[in-house]
């Protein structure tokens, strides 16, 4: 028994065609298309939150077991309604599920990003770089890398 799309999910899958899309304009690295220090985020004018993996919580490489992933989901819908303590609660309750994924570590660290807290959001992205291993997928490294780079930038005295 199939259910209709409702807008919620129109929109999550919206949004991950455009983020493939978006990917696929992305440069990453100097000659020879490799990573590294040439990267660039197509994301970069927007709020941590707003970028991968936001709104992504069923993408097959998170590695998360369906309770992680639906407290995602759910932190999604939060946010979006404007409950951005609710969202961050969510992702707390995600984190005492799956407390060695990188992700929901990143996805914190975003939301407290979005909420001004720099400091905290640089202590939950230094643990989320952490735990990547060798399993991380590459999408999610890049993830981090971002987040890093943006913290960084916004934690640099101003010139």
């Amino acid at each position: 028994m199939s259910k209709p799309l409702s807008v919620f999910s129109f929109r999550l899958v919206a949004l991950w065609l455009l983020a493939l899309l978006l990917s696929g304009c992305a440069t990453f690295g100097g000659a020879g298309g490799q990573q590294g220090a040439g990267k660039t985020n197509p994301w970069a004018s927007q709020a941590p939150y707003e970028w991968p993996p936001y709104q992504q919580s069923d993408a097959s490489d998170l590695a998360l077991g369906p309770a992680p992933q639906a407290l995602l989901a759910e932190a999604d819908a939060h946010y979006e309604a404007g409950r951005v303590s609710a969202s961050a609660a969510s992702l707390e309750r995600a984190l005492r599920l799956a407390p060695r994924s990188p992700v929901v570590w990143y996805r914190l660290a975003g939301l407290r990003a979005s909420q001004g807290d720099l400091a905290a959001a640089n202590r939950l992205a230094e643990k989320a770089s952490s735990l990547v291993t060798t399993e991380t997928s590459p999408r999610i490294r890049q993830w981090l890398s971002w987040l890093d780079d943006w913290l960084i930038s916004q934690l640099r005295p101003a010139a």
